[in-house]
């Protein structure tokens, strides 16, 4: 049915173009892949981990970017992670970390972040990356989570100098109440999995689930959205919560295209490939 979807139900692929003005020549037509909220476990498989990397590689992205909850426990997130370290980019892989990832590992980043290594994937928690490209650079910056960490955009300095393109990894949408007057152009987010169940705009964040998180900042629980300057997409995910049943909110990848041609920010929800 395409209404449900149950356990190892793979996510359609979004499609976005984002038009970035004065975007410098390094960055123009680079793709960057987001993947988010993969929850490997009993309701997403090792099986199904490979069929989607089997479908991811072909994409040709330039960059890799894991919006966090990888795996339900520990023992799940070494073998996601063996698996992850097929997806190699140009630019490099660069993860932040999940509630469920910080459960996994007791609050101690420092063993999740040497499997991410090992995996050639780079941690960032309340740090930014500087990529250089030609004309400018690409900063990847990443939040600590919302739930139990403590963000802290303060650290990130969002400053800017010509030809900077500068996109912020947040695994809750709730932590972007941190980002401060001088935004990145663009933020990432997962963790709602675009509420699981909805009915139109009807989704369990609706009726005030996790309320406790999202009350500093708008409610931002699927899809594209503009806050302030600053373009910001929250993708359903690809695994299950509480139940392995998706109603109404397919799970999803986004590929974001970089351009500087006069198109704007477009994006569907995406068929699987």
């Amino acid at each position: 049915m395409s209404f449900m979807r149950f356990r190892d139900a793979q996510p359609g692929i979004c499609r976005v173009s984002l038009r970035v003005p004065g975007l410098c020549p390094g960055l123009v037509g680079r793709r960057l892949l987001f993947v988010t909220d993969i929850h490997h476990g009993r309701w997403f498989s090792h099986e199904a981990v490979s069929r989607l990397l089997a479908r991811l590689a072909p994409l040709g992205a330039d960059l890799v970017l894991l919006g966090g909850d990888l795996a339900d426990d520990e023992p799940h997130e070494r073998a996601v992670l063996a698996q992850l370290a097929r997806l190699r980019a140009p630019l490099g892989a660069f993860c932040v970390p999940g509630n469920n990832d910080y459960e996994a590992f007791g609050g101690d980043y420092a063993p999740f972040r040497a499997m991410l290594k090992a995996a050639n994937i780079t941690l960032l928690v309340n740090e930014r990356a500087e990529l250089p490209v030609p004309g400018g650079r690409l900063v990847v910056s990443g939040l600590d989570d919302a739930k139990y960490g403590k963000p802290d955009a303060r650290a990130l300095a969002f400053d800017k100098r010509p030809g900077d393109f500068h996109l912020l990894l947040a695994h809750s949408p709730w932590a972007l109440s941190q980002v401060p007057d001088n935004p990145p152009a663009l933020a990432l987010c997962g963790h709602t999995h675009g509420g699981q169940w909805a009915i139109g705009r009807l989704t369990p964040y609706s009726l005030g689930y996790e309320w406790r998180q999202r009350r500093r900042g708008p409610l931002l629980v699927t899809g594209e959205h503009q806050v302030g300057h600053m373009k910001v997409v929250v993708s359903n995910g690809i695994g299950f919560s509480l139940l392995p049943i998706r109603m109404g909110a397919p799970g999803q990848v986004h590929l974001v295209e970089l351009t500087n041609f006069p198109t704007p920010l477009d994006m569907s929800r995406g068929r699987a490939l």
